[in-house]
């Protein structure tokens, strides 16, 4: 479950820059309950190195990860800012980074406060403490940016908000939510040319095929550096999530400047052997770690990211899953095994409630939508069709949140044409902004 997801499980060292100062506001843990008024501390980033006087805010929306890796890694929103003179600001979502209310093996109950809706209130009571602390003139111009998640969190705050956000920037969101996911996995098929595809099915059917005698289970152990060996079917299943979480994420993030499918693709149809090679792959992305299929293994691995581990659970599902008639891939990779993960790490196997998340922000088609632009690759595992009705470019050259990130050369042109349709969204947002005060 990576959305989205390699690096929720990743230390980050914090990234300071010039420019940036690093602050925390008191944040209200409940903004439904008027009697709870207990607070936490939330950790936001401003950079006014390029504002001037009746510049705009640019909000760069931060979603499942520490807010100092959206400032490291998507640097499209601080390269507009130095463009249009903007206040730069960004807020770390609560739960994630330094912005835990409960920091310390949270339980159950203290998770409830974790939801998409707590995190956009938390957004408007943000917009309003900057507007205070710089003294903003009351018409000025907000415009959010956000990929991914986060992407998701930027459409819904101009559609739920927008008497705060005069427009807003949605990048590979997954706007619909849905629990079996397997959509997920057919694209990374589609992503793929044939022989390559066939490459990665024939290591995949060659592991099927091993995992039915002690000897291939003990072969594949040892091949992919697993810790220790299998004591059921729900760690051969682990296992399985395991492996296939590397290309997963090898084609949801195919983005320049090194392009890792082009690399895996390259290695798996040049080898004699498609299943060594690909072992050799795994290993090599785990950087010397063994693979831990233990409860306490999963339930660590998970706690690196528990927070959009409940999230999942709670909201969106997303549940990457195999088809259980497809040849491709592990079918027994399914919601049910998802439910089990769920239950070893929350004791918790009820089913998120997507229908409502739907309902609440109107999926792929919400009604009476303005000044959003939402990016797609037509390659990203977590693609959504956007309905017509809002303004949408997709990108066929990269993968995941690519035109988000910082500017560099090998990006392809219609990548390129996508960040200049984002410029120029902002360009008319401002522009029409200033005519209508």
């Amino acid at each position: 479950m990576k959305l989205f997801f390699a690096f929720f499980f990743v230390l980050f060292v914090f990234y300071v820059s010039a420019g940036y100062v690093n602050l925390t506001m008191n944040q209200k843990l409940d903004h439904f309950n008027y009697l709870d008024d207990r607070t936490f501390k939330q950790h936001y980033v401003v950079n006014a190195d390029y504002y001037q006087p009746g510049g705009p805010v640019f909000l760069d929306i931060t979603g499942e990860a520490p807010l100092e890796y959206f400032i490291k890694t998507y640097g499209f929103p601080i390269e507009l800012a130095s463009k249009y003179n903007a206040l730069f600001v960004s807020l770390e979502h609560r739960y994630y980074g330094t912005s835990h209310p409960f920091p310390n093996n949270p339980t159950n109950e203290q998770m409830t406060y974790l939801s998409s809706q707590q995190q956009l209130a938390d957004l408007a009571a943000f917009h309003d403490l900057i507007m205070d602390q710089f003294n903003l003139p009351e018409n000025t111009t907000w415009i959010a940016f956000g990929c991914s998640y986060a992407g998701m969190l930027s459409a819904w705050f101009r559609m739920k908000y927008p008497h705060m956000i005069a427009g807003s920037y949605s990048g590979s969101s997954p706007v619909h939510a849905k629990i079996d996911f397997f959509e997920y996995n057919l694209v990374c098929q589609e992503a793929l040319d044939p022989s390559c595809l066939a490459s990665l099915n024939q290591a995949l059917t060659d592991v099927k095929t091993l995992l039915q005698t002690p000897d291939g289970q003990l072969q594949l152990q040892q091949m992919f550096n697993v810790c220790t060996p299998f004591t059921d079917n729900f760690q051969i299943v682990s296992f399985e999530y395991s492996i296939v979480d590397y290309f997963q994420g090898v084609i949801q993030y195919n983005n320049p400047p090194n392009y890792p499918k082009e690399t895996m693709c390259q290695i798996l149809t040049s080898a004699p052997d498609p299943l060594q090679a690909y072992a050799e792959l795994v290993v090599s992305d785990s950087n010397g770690n063994c693979i831990d299929l233990s409860s306490n293994g999963l339930k660590s691995v998970a706690s690196g990211g528990n927070s959009w581990w409940w999230q999942c659970l709670t909201e969106f599902g997303f549940y990457q899953t195999f088809l259980a008639n497809e040849s491709f891939g592990f079918p027994d990779i399914n919601v049910e095994y998802y439910q089990e993960i769920n239950n070893i790490v929350f004791g918790i196997t009820m089913d998120p409630d997507a229908d409502f998340i739907n309902q609440f922000f109107g999926s792929t088609d919400p009604k009476d939508v303005t000044n959003i632009i939402f990016t797609n690759s037509k390659y990203d595992p977590f693609l959504r069709n956007i309905s017509d009705t809002v303004t949408s470019y997709v990108y066929t050259s990269a993968g995941h949140c690519a035109p988000f990130h910082f500017f560099n050369s090998e990006m392809q042109q219609d990548v390129i044409d996508a960040r200049n349709a984002i410029d120029e969204f902002v360009q008319n947002i401002i522009s029409s902004s200033k005519s209508s005060n």
